[in-house]
This record gives structure tokens, C-alpha cells and sequence, in this order.
């Protein structure tokens, strides 16, 4: 009895003894894990901060290829922008049209779904350069071999990606003001969508549209006669129709008339 006894103590103790093991061993596991995809972003992403800042364009052309083709569904390597910047950095114009004439809204959408890069220095680097070097990168577009249309849309683009790196609210006059001109211009160009969508913040009226309203409880003011009519309203119901400059209003009350004393005018008790 006294032996079946110490080997059940022994297999309890080992059982525990494996149980916390065990228990360490995921405690371990989780404090060390990391996502591989996402270590070898960020790492990727650090060191193209430092080529950048000892201006090696050939480093920065092998750690933006590598940063593509590392992008998945679940993962984003590089944000549209910083891409974007990367091909006014290396001239690389035809890289910064391609990307373009492919950001469409599907595209825009999935960055809400899929892991972002950890905070570092990549935007903040790309955009003090483009900035600093304006007058450079609009010379390189210009002297390029585009047509006339894309010259201007990357000159456009360019001043469109300054402002938003520079934290604007919303685009400026000036520039809303040079995409209305390029839209005039080009107005069957591939890249007027993008313009449109991304880079020019305007309303345009419209010549007509309809507007409702409704309201409940309400008193009036009857104006000189006050003092003998107390009018109020239970409810209101409104139709507004805007069109060709003109404002045309149905409306449609229903409430109480307290006649608080009779009015005589001409002659006439009411």
C-alpha cells in the first residue's frame, strides 16, 4: 500500500513538474514571438532610412524592390505615398505613372484590413527630401522624355504629395486650383480620375435637388395683432426645391388658433 502510494506521489509530481514546463515554455513563446513578415518590414523599411540619408540609390532600388515584393495580403511594406516619393527620390518616373494609373479604390480600401508597418522615420525622410529638393525633382520632370499631359500631371502630383506630407487639412487654392486647370486641359487623360478623386477638394453646385424637414410644437408670432391671436403648431412638415437660382418651399402646418379677443376692423368683428 505504502509503495502504490510514493509511486502515485512520484507521477503527480512529474505531471506537475511537466505541467509548469510547459506553462513557461508559452509564456517564453509569446513574449518572444514576432511576426517574421513584419520584423523583416521593419527592418527593411530602418535601412532604407539610412541609405537614404547617405543618398546610396542603388541600396534604396534593391530595399524598394525587396519592400514590394514583400507586401501580401496581410501586410503592408510600403504605403502608396512613400512609393511614390521613393520614385521622385530615384527619378524613377515611369515606376511613380505605373502605380498610379493602379491605385484605384479596391486598393485604397484593403489598408483598413492588413498590418501596417511600425511607426518609423521612412515619410518623414522622403517627404523633408522632396521638399527640400522641389526645384530638382520639377526640373527632372520637366526635362524628361514624357508627353506634355504627364509632365504636368507629375508636376501636379508632386506639389499634391508635399501638402499632404506636410499635414494639410486639405488641399490648397493654388493647387486646387492648377487641378481644375489640368481636368480643363486633359479632360479624356487616364490620370483626370485620379485628380479628381485624390487631388482637387471641390464642391460644384448643382442646378437642382430637393430637402425635407419636419418639427413638432411650435408658437408663432402673429405680428400686430398678438395681443388678440395666440397661434401655435402641433407639427410641420417641409419640402424644399432649389432650381435654377430660384428657392420654391411647400410646407404644410397643422396647430391651434386662440382667438384671445375679437378684432374689429372696417367696420368687421373677427
Amino acid at each position: 500500500m505504502f509503495k502504490k502510494l510514493k509511486l502515485f506521489s512520484i507521477f503527480f509530481i512529474a505531471f506537475l513538474a511537466s505541467a509548469y514546463s510547459q506553462s513557461d515554455n508559452i509564456i517564453r513563446e509569446i513574449a518572444m514571438y514576432r511576426d517574421s513578415s513584419s520584423m523583416l518590414i521593419s527592418n527593411a523599411r530602418n535601412l532604407l532610412v539610412s541609405k537614404l540619408r547617405s543618398d546610396d540609390k542603388k541600396a534604396v532600388i534593391e530595399l524598394r524592390d525587396f519592400l514590394v515584393k514583400a507586401e501580401t495580403k496581410d501586410h503592408v511594406s510600403l504605403f502608396p505615398t512613400e512609393r511614390w516619393l521613393i520614385g521622385y527620390y530615384l527619378n524613377d518616373l515611369v515606376d511613380v505613372l505605373l502605380t498610379v494609373n493602379q491605385f484605384d479604390s479596391a486598393y485604397y480600401s484593403s489598408f483598413k484590413y492588413r498590418k501596417r508597418p511600425e511607426y518609423d522615420l521612412l515619410e518623414k525622410s522622403l517627404s523633408d527630401y522632396t521638399t527640400e529638393n522641389f526645384f530638382l525633382i520639377t526640373s527632372n520632370i520637366e526635362s524628361s522624355a514624357f508627353m506634355l499631359e504627364e509632365i504636368d500631371f507629375l508636376k501636379l502630383h508632386l506639389k499634391f504629395l508635399i501638402e499632404i506630407s506636410n499635414q494639410t487639412n486639405k488641399p490648397s487654392d493654388a493647387l486646387n486650383d492648377s487641378a481644375s486647370r489640368f481636368i480643363s486641359q486633359y479632360p479624356h487623360s487616364r490620370n483626370v480620375l485620379f485628380v479628381r478623386r485624390y487631388i482637387r477638394y471641390q464642391f460644384e453646385p448643382s442646378s437642382g435637388g430637393t430637402s425635407g424637414y419636419f418639427g413638432m410644437g411650435a408658437r408663432l408670432n402673429s405680428g400686430k395683432i398678438a395681443n388678440s391671436i395666440d397661434e401655435g403648431l402641433l407639427f410641420y412638415l417641409g419640402i424644399g426645391v432649389p432650381y435654377n437660382n430660384w428657392d420654391y418651399d411647400f410646407r404644410l402646418s397643422v396647430g391651434p388658433v386662440n382667438l384671445k379677443k375679437e378684432v374689429v376692423q372696417n367696420g368687421l368683428v373677427w
